[in-house]
């Protein structure tokens, strides 16, 4: 279980805030949060349950790695306000009844460690156990963000390159027929990190996302780029940040 080390887990609790788009979500929902029972999936260390946790009616934060729920239950011991934390599998989420909640938050790109597959199983669990009416909120990789190929013909050393031109060059010599097919394909799962792992993560085009997301049966559904600012439109939106992630908020 790839998240289910202490190294990630300490990794996990060194960020506590919200990322603008999150912000910008929860600010767009502040008003019914008090009267919501929301479901927060992926919740890794808790950074999003510090947010929102105190804001609904009923919290729950599932993770399928049990070394992050127990150090969700030992960082939130003491809340005045009771949450409850699960080891939980988005895919089959089985112990929890048809439309419990109004409000299922999936953060940080936790959709895009899935297959294919897995994700669609996902989303339809989310639309089982939501409430009609109410509200589906993640982030994904975003397939139409600009992957610019870098040179390093001039003879330099690599201390001399920012960090992030290094993981690009890295992303690009890992991944170079999946970029090939990228061109022609609505998603591509790519191996997206710069220091020796092998986590393969999910990028889709924010108009194939949405298209699933109305098969599937969710509607109303808004984009927020990287600054928080919404996308009036889905489709061919690119988006200007190198990360390039895409936020969604949907009615279910």
């Amino acid at each position: 279980m790839a998240f289910n080390t202490e190294k990630l887990v300490e990794a996990y609790g060194a960020e506590w805030n919200l990322q603008k788009p999150e912000r910008a979500i929860l600010e767009s929902l502040r008003d019914r949060l008090a009267d919501m029972r929301m479901l927060d999936i992926g919740v890794g260390r808790g950074r999003t349950t510090a947010h929102f946790g105190p804001l609904v009616k009923e919290y729950t934060g599932i993770d399928y790695a049990p070394k992050m729920i127990e150090a969700c239950r030992q960082q939130f011991r003491y809340a005045k306000v009771p949450f409850r934390f699960e080891v939980g599998d988005a895919r089959d989420l089985h112990v929890f009844g048809d439309g419990v909640f109004d409000f299922i938050l999936f953060s940080f790109n936790g959709l895009d460690a899935m297959t294919h597959e897995d994700r669609l199983a996902s989303f339809r669990e989310v639309q089982r156990v939501g409430r009609r009416g109410g509200y589906f909120s993640f982030s994904s990789h975003n397939l139409d963000a600009p992957m610019k190929p870098f040179s390093l013909r001039q003879d330099r050393a690599f201390s001399g390159i920012p960090l992030w031109v290094l993981r690009r060059i890295i992303f690009i010599l890992r991944n170079r027929e999946a970029l090939r097919r990228a061109q022609t394909e609505d998603h591509i799962v790519f191996n997206d990190t710069a220091d020796g792992s092998q986590f393969r993560y999910y990028y889709i085009r924010p108009e194939a996302q949405v298209k699933q997301l109305r098969e599937i049966g969710f509607h109303e559904i808004r984009l927020f780029g990287r600054e928080g600012e919404e996308i009036p439109d889905g489709s061919g939106t690119q988006s200007p940040l190198p990360d390039a992630w895409i936020y969604y908020l949907c009615s279910m």
